[in-house]
């Protein structure tokens, strides 16, 4: 990855909008939570063409699922989403 599409990049990703006090965000149907700021990044992301166009709510399910076996195993992995294939 080259200087200028890391800059590119972080600038997409210091540009979504941090909500202190938990505000309902109206897009997503609930309160701000960090996990809300992923699903607005992956949304930032896929329009600016750096990740394809991805169902967000099959990528938190995909992460959901994973966390209860990380939980229930013990065992953390890192994987590729089913989305981004």
């Amino acid at each position: 990855m080259s200087e200028k599409q890391i800059q590119d990049l972080h600038k997409i990703l210091t540009e979504i909008n941090v909500v202190p006090d938990g505000s309902y965000m109206p897009r997503w149907q609930e309160d701000f939570t960090c996990r809300v700021w992923v699903k607005d990044a992956l949304e930032k992301l896929r329009e600016k063409g750096w990740i394809a166009n991805v169902n967000v709510a099959h990528v938190e399910e995909e992460a959901r699922r994973g966390a209860i076996a990380a939980v229930t195993t013990r065992v953390r992995e890192v994987y590729q989403s089913e989305a981004c294939l």
